[in-house]
């Protein structure tokens, strides 16, 4: 910014982020990968890419892989581009196997077979295991089986088992196979059982999640390339290998020696491999015990992935440098549901970010509520589509709600056809930069030139992290999607957060009584489904006088994280509000903001658009919205046009009314007195109040605001090579030119 040619901003004001990876025709030449950076820097508005690698027989400890990446990275910042790499330890299994052959993940399966006759026969088969991590490269392999134990039991006629009737039947057991293709054999000659319970266990070609060494290894894998000027690295979606089936069902769990060790330090004694059957299958009178047996496993799951993601964070810093960016989003499925939970513990706001990021069809109150945790002015979404138009909408419909698009290629097929490695127009990332596209992202950019701000929600919508992981509780699964959904459908935007964020500190209570997380004030708290939480929950909100923010509790809070009696509701202050989960809850809420004159953003009223998912989760690409610091946003796009429609209307800001003529984008923040602190317009060409008067003889995309020394600063974008008219000038000496990059001659478009 600050030439003629400049058509981006600077990554450090806002990454404008492209992914691509490499393939297996990139070691054999680098004229592919030149030609799409080429076309990304001449036509695209981005400053950072993410590249990753997931080819087989290429990890990125082979010295072939460091000198591509060396290569390309030199290319790219030749072009004005930075690049954050992949550097995750998946795609250095095989050195990490051969350095520590111990320390490789581990599952264990339960099966149970009916007994006839004292006999039954067993047969556990693997799954199969792979992920957008192993690419075209090397799956999660099953490397070697083995038969744990073998357990006979009787059921009462619930189905339970009988806790007195357990006993080890393995040495009854004649195992005929135990390697990598499954664990096979028969039990005979067992007595006073009605069945049998068999676990068997495999390894995997995958390093395991609790190793001791997995946390020096990634470091070493960022010191290997410590001297490539990166901008950044990418941490995409880490946790255990991708959940499958048996997995939600519960017959079977992530285990190893070291994830035994840490549940033995966490119970005091207790063996994983012990109680693996009494998370499987209700036992008549542990009801306690499995409760707190499957909340340690789960909060062991979600605290190690923190801690691998959170030395990755500070090893990056450390490596890179304090302006390193790590990029991609600890969201996998992206959903709070069964396959999320065993991935990684639902991490997504424990996995630290510069900037909160996101993927597909993550739910929106989620990616709000982390980039309130961080700090982040914006969340970043990943998505991708097989159609261009998906693309341009999202964009502006994320900026409504406090957003802004990582741009992925068209995926999985290109305008319905297959990707083609050769082609020269690498037409799944050039279809997307058309002029529409690049008018939209350009004008939605200057948002980040007058505000840091993210977007004001008045209401935190936390649930009970325990509960919602406990397959033995009544709120498996059930974090309120549909009650905070509600809220959002009806303008009142929600940030969501679990239970675990109040434990960890992110949660404070300001002097004059009100909830808050980093600058964002709530009006009103909800609290769904608390039982199983531990009592800290409740101890942070007697911590404070809490006068000016509703705290609602919705269901019951009878026992704590460790299945113990608890009268949770009753450790909390005076004046909270219970409610009972119900049809009837979201009217109550409604009603209570609306007398507190909560004021509204625009509501969810459109499908995500991705994965042909129809819920309503997402606003239209058209609105009013505030951010925190007062910004109000004005959008209008995509009715007549993808880069901006008209805007031409009076917008109230605090008071103040704004008479104006504009295209696509119109933001502004007031000060004290009523002027005009910052604002931000595509195609001005009239804007009247907050002390100023002007009318453009030709519609132009601006920025004004004031620096740190209350120096105004402006920006003009697309027209370099027109003067700066006078009415500008009086606004504004110092006027930067920011040019939109040109579209892509594709011979489609």
């Amino acid at each position: 910014m600050g030439t003629k040619e400049s058509h981006r901003i600077p990554r450090l004001i806002h990454p404008e982020i492209a992914f691509f990876a490499i393939g297996e025709r990139d070691f054999v030449s680098d004229e592919g990968w030149r030609g799409l950076i080429d076309l990304l820097a001449r036509h695209g508005m981005y400053n950072l890419l993410t590249v990753t690698m997931r080819v087989e027989g290429h990890a990125i400890t082979e010295p072939t892989t460091h000198a591509l990446f060396e290569r390309l990275v030199e290319y790219a910042r030749q072009q004005g581009l930075e690049v954050a790499l992949d550097l995750d330890p998946r795609l250095a299994r095989g050195e990490f196997r051969r350095r520590y052959p111990d320390e490789q993940q581990r599952i264990v399966y339960l099966q149970r077979c009916p007994l006839r006759n004292g006999s039954a026969e067993f047969e556990i088969e693997p799954e199969r295991w792979s992920d957008h991590m192993t690419g075209n490269g090397t799956p999660y392999l099953v490397e070697k089986g083995q038969f744990v134990r073998a357990e006979a039991r009787r059921l009462d006629a619930e189905g339970r088992v009988l806790p007195e009737s357990r006993r080890d039947v393995g040495d009854l057991a004649e195992v005929c196979q135990a390697d990598a293709e499954g664990v096979r054999g028969r039990v005979s000659e067992v007595r006073e059982a009605d069945e049998l319970l068999v676990l068997a266990e495999f390894e995997l070609f995958s390093p395991d999640a609790f190793s001791p060494h997995l946390l020096s290894y990634q470091r070493e894998l960022l010191d290997a390339y410590a001297e490539l000027p990166l901008g950044g690295v990418i941490k995409d979606e880490w946790g255990f290998p991708p959940t499958v089936k048996s997995i939600v069902e519960h017959r079977a769990f992530w285990y190893s020696r070291f994830y035994e060790e840490a549940y033995q330090r966490e119970s005091g004694g207790r063996s994983l491999l012990d109680d693996l059957p009494l998370m499987a299958t209700p036992v008549c009178g542990c009801e306690e015990e499995r409760v707190a047996a499957i909340n340690r496993y789960m909060m062991l799951n979600l605290h190690r992935q923190a801690e691998v993601e959170e030395d990755y964070y500070r090893a990056t810093k450390e490596c890179f440098g304090p302006d390193s960016l790590i990029t991609k989003h600890a969201t996998w499925y992206p959903r709070v549901n069964d396959m999320e939970i065993f991935k990684n513990g639902l991490s997504w706001w424990a996995a630290r970010r510069d900037i909160a990021q996101t993927d597909e069809i993550t739910p929106l109150s989620a990616a709000l509520g982390m980039a309130k945790k961080f700090g982040s002015g914006n969340w970043l979404n990943e998505g991708y589509a097989d159609r261009p138009e998906l693309y341009r909408r999202n964009i502006w419909r994320y900026a409504v709600a406090g957003g802004r698009m990582v741009f992925h290629s068209l995926y999985p097929t290109v305008n319905g056809q297959p990707r083609d490695p050769a082609d020269p127009h690498h037409s799944e990332h050039s279809l997307l930069l058309t002029r529409e596209l690049l008018q939209a992202e350009c004008r939605v950019r200057l948002l980040n030139l007058i505000s840091t701000a993210p977007l004001d929600c008045p209401v935190a919508f936390l649930f009970g992290h325990e509960g919602v992981m406990n397959w033995a509780g009544a709120g498996y699964l059930d974090y309120g999607e549909e009650l905070s959904l509600g809220l959002w459908r009806n303008g009142y935007a929600v940030d969501l957060y679990p239970t675990s964020e109040i434990v960890s500190g992110t949660f404070a209570i300001t002097d004059d009584g009100q909830v808050r997380v980093g600058r964002q004030r709530y009006e009103m708290l909800v609290l769904h489904r608390p039982d199983l939480c531990p009592p800290e929950v409740a101890a942070f909100f007697s911590s404070g006088s809490i006068e000016k923010t509703s705290l609602v509790v919705v269901g019951d809070w009878k026992r704590d994280d460790r299945g113990y009696a608890l009268d949770g509701l009753g450790l909390l202050p005076n004046g909270f509000r219970h409610l009972s989960p119900s049809p009837g809850v979201l009217t109550d809420l409604i009603v209570e903001l609306q007398n507190r004159g909560v004021r509204k953003q625009p509501p969810l009223e459109e499908p995500y658009m991705l994965f042909n998912n129809d819920q309503i989760g997402m606003p239209a690409p058209r609105g009013i919205s505030r951010l925190v610091d007062g910004t109000v946003v004005r959008i209008a796009a995509t009715e007549i046009s993808d880069g901006g429609d008209p805007i031409e209307e009076t917008v109230e800001v605090d008071g103040v009314s704004f008479e104006v003529a504009a295209e696509g984008l119109f933001a502004v923040r007031v000060d004290d007195s009523g002027g005009v602190a910052a604002m931000a317009t595509g195609g001005l060409r009239k804007l009247r109040g907050g002390g100023i008067a002007l009318e453009l003889a030709e519609p132009l995309d601006v920025a004004l605001w004031q620096d740190e020394d209350g120096k105004w600063c402006g920006v003009i974008q697309g027209t370099a090579d027109v003067e700066t008219p006078a009415a500008l000038k009086r606004l504004a000496q110092d006027w930067q030119r920011l040019s939109v990059p040109p579209p892509y001659p594709h011979p489609q478009s």
